[in-house]
C-alpha cells in the first residue's frame, strides 16, 4: 500500500565503511516492516482523499483512457531501435518531459512507457505523444 501511494522506500549509496556501519548500527530501520508515523499519516490522508473523491478520479482516469486509447494510465509505444528510443527520450528530457525508455532484456523489443498521470496537463501528454509520432 505505501508504495502505491508514493510515500515509502529508500536506497542508500555510500562507501563500504558507511554501509557496514549502517548494517551493524541501523538494523531496526533497515529491516523494519512497520511504517513510520509520518508515512502512516500520509497514507491515511491519501486513502481518505481517494475515498472522498473517488468519482472525480474515476472520471479523470476514464477520460484519459478514452482520449489516449489505453486500457490503463500507461501507454506503450514501440520504438524502432534502442538508438532511436534513447535519442527521443533525450530530446523530450531537454523539454523537461520524462518518459520511460524500456529496452531489452527488460522487454522483448524497445518501448516508450508513457504514464498518463492525472497531475500532468493534457497538452504535455499530447506534445509527448506527437513527438513520438502518435496522434
Amino acid at each position: 500500500m505505501e508504495k502505491s501511494l508514493g510515500s515509502y522506500g529508500a536506497y542508500i549509496l555510500a562507501n563500504k565503511e558507511i554501509i557496514e556501519f549502517l548494517i551493524n548500527k541501523a538494523r531496526s530501520i533497515i529491516y523494519t516492516t512497520a511504517l513510520s508515523p509520518v508515512d502512516s499519516l500520509l497514507a491515511f490522508y491519501a486513502v481518505e482523499d481517494i475515498e472522498n473523491n473517488l468519482n472525480f478520479y474515476k472520471e479523470k482516469i476514464k477520460k484519459r483512457q478514452k482520449l489516449f486509447d489505453s486500457q490503463s494510465l500507461i501507454k506503450i509505444i514501440p520504438s524502432l531501435s534502442n538508438k532511436d528510443l534513447l535519442k527521443k527520450q533525450k530530446e523530450l528530457l531537454e523539454k523537461n518531459i520524462l518518459i520511460g525508455a524500456i529496452r531489452p532484456p527488460t522487454v522483448k523489443s524497445p518501448i516508450f512507457r508513457i504514464i498518463l498521470r492525472l497531475n500532468v496537463s493534457l497538452d504535455i501528454i499530447h506534445e509527448t505523444l506527437n513527438s513520438l509520432g502518435e496522434k
